[in-house]
């Protein structure tokens, strides 16, 4: 029976979950910044900054909500090779998508929606559209976070409406210029 999620902002993952806090480092944040926890980070003047527009290449994910002190040390999750996020598998619009067994391995967007999650909250979510894109859904496996009610279904399927999925970043080294 297909399901419907409830939207949610991005969850930063590693292959190696216990990896997650000794990979976790702290570096310093832009001014001005009040993004949430989970939020894809781009260097700017040596700072990291919330990413804005369509976005191609992520530094980094914040662990924590921003500080709005110039300066001050945000706990982030390098995006390096093996970091990836579950996240709302979504319209490039954050209107509702319906998930297909074709979207396993395609490229998606990684976008920004003010008002898209639940309650009209801000998050960010993958678009379908391979243009310009930030990652490739490699696995439907469910965000063990975001346990639906009364479903003992956990993975996203064919059929289900804003789907969960896990994606890989595609040219993350680059932000690190390795």
């Amino acid at each position: 029976m297909a399901k419907t999620f409830i939207k949610r902002t991005l969850a930063p993952r590693m292959g190696y979950e216990a990896a997650l806090q000794i990979a976790a480092t702290y570096l310093p944040e832009g001014s001005s910044q009040t993004f949430l926890d989970g939020s894809p980070l781009i260097f700017s003047s040596g700072l990291m900054v919330v990413a804005t527009g369509t976005v191609e290449v992520v530094a980094a994910f914040a662990l924590e909500n921003g500080h709005n002190n110039t300066g001050a040390k945000i706990k982030c999750l390098p995006a390096l090779i093996g970091v990836g996020a579950y996240g709302s598998f979504l319209a490039t619009n954050a209107a509702d998508n319906t998930l297909a067994t074709a979207d396993l391995g395609v490229k998606v967007q990684l976008l920004y929606g003010a008002t898209a999650g639940a309650g009209s909250t801000p998050i960010w979510f993958w678009g379908d559209s391979a243009s310009t894109p930030a990652a490739k859904i490699v696995s439907f496996t469910g965000d063990p976070e975001h346990i639906l009610p009364n479903q003992s279904e956990l993975d996203a399927a064919n059929g289900d409406t804003n789907a969960r999925v896990f994606a890989a970043l595609i040219g993350t080294a680059a932000a690190w210029n390795l």
